[in-house]
């Protein structure tokens, strides 16, 4: 058998050649060393640093490209932002959502331009913190209390001077809900414009002056009591006003009580005066209730 000559090599730990290192000590945790020892030359003086280190400095002119958060963040939305509601017989409630797209904290100050008949609610009273990003609904209703023609503008006023409007138009129009007597009967009444241009050979040409006849309800009506003085108190507040009159020839009697907030009745609508966007009148045993409602 052969005899081989050969040397035990040592293991190297840590880059030093020592015997009497152990492996064991890898199983301790290592020891950082302080702040004011990291800080400070072998000569106890204080380090300091010099990042960045700046070499062969210039300037290059460039341009701000513009992006999405431009055009979405740092300012208030509102939705809707107008509201055209049209003819108003009775109150008219919308939910108007106001988002904070600023990335900080903002201040509502006040709400502007509730003029006779606007109602808002769903929120607490200014001064009114929105956070970053934050949504707040209000609910805007408007009532057939004010002005006829109704031409405004909320504005929400915040503290960095931002401001988020709504504009809302309508026309408000008050249901007459006093019945016809029947004894004497309904009159309908339609009248036509037309203008006649006669030639000297004697020769015509007719022209509309109307794109549809006007078309006019003459009646008795039926009073008295309490009824007769709603009336009086009617004509009198609101005489100037524009009234919302019913087809009276086309009433019928419906066959079940409606319930509290329905949104389809069931009735008969062949040949008779009801369109999609137009208003249908709910009466019921005295003119005390009645309401105006927009078909669908």
């Amino acid at each position: 058998m052969a005899v081989l000559t050969a040397q035990l090599a040592r293991p190297t730990l840590g880059g030093i050649d020592n015997p009497h290192l152990s492996a064991a000590l890898d199983a301790f945790a290592w020891a950082i060393p302080g702040e004011s020892e990291t800080k400070r030359s072998p000569g106890d003086s204080a380090l300091s640093t010099h990042w960045p280190v700046e070499a062969n400095g210039r300037a290059i002119a460039g341009q701000r490209m513009r992006a999405f958060v431009d055009d979405w963040y740092d300012r208030i939305h509102i939705s809707p932002a107008q509201l055209d509601l049209g003819n108003v017989v009775s109150t008219q409630t919308t939910a108007v959502s106001l988002w904070n797209a600023y990335r900080e904290p903002r201040t509502l100050l006040g709400v502007s331009g509730l003029d006779e008949g606007i109602e808002l609610s769903g929120q607490l009273a200014a001064p009114l913190t929105f956070t970053a990003l934050q949504e707040r609904i209000w609910q805007v209703a408007v009532t057939p209390d004010g002005a006829p023609v109704l031409d405004t503008t909320l504005a929400w006023t915040f503290d960095n001077g931002a401001t988020a409007e709504l504009r809302i138009t309508a026309n408000r129009i008050i249901a007459w809900s006093f019945a016809p007597d029947w004894a004497d009967g309904v009159l309908e009444r339609l009248t036509w414009a037309t203008d006649i241009l006669q030639s000297e050979s004697g020769v015509e040409q007719r022209r509309a002056i109307r794109l549809a006849p006007r078309r006019e309800f003459e009646a008795m009506l039926y009073v008295e009591g309490r009824e007769r003085q709603l009336l009086d108190l009617a004509l009198f507040g609101w005489g100037s006003r524009t009234w919302a009159l019913p087809v009276w020839p086309d009433i019928q009697l419906l066959d079940q009580p409606v319930a509290l907030g329905a949104t389809r009745i069931a009735c008969a609508t062949a040949g008779l005066d009801f369109a999609v966007g137009r208003l249908a009148l709910l009466r019921g045993e005295s003119a005390f209730v009645g309401s105006a409602h927009e078909t669908g």
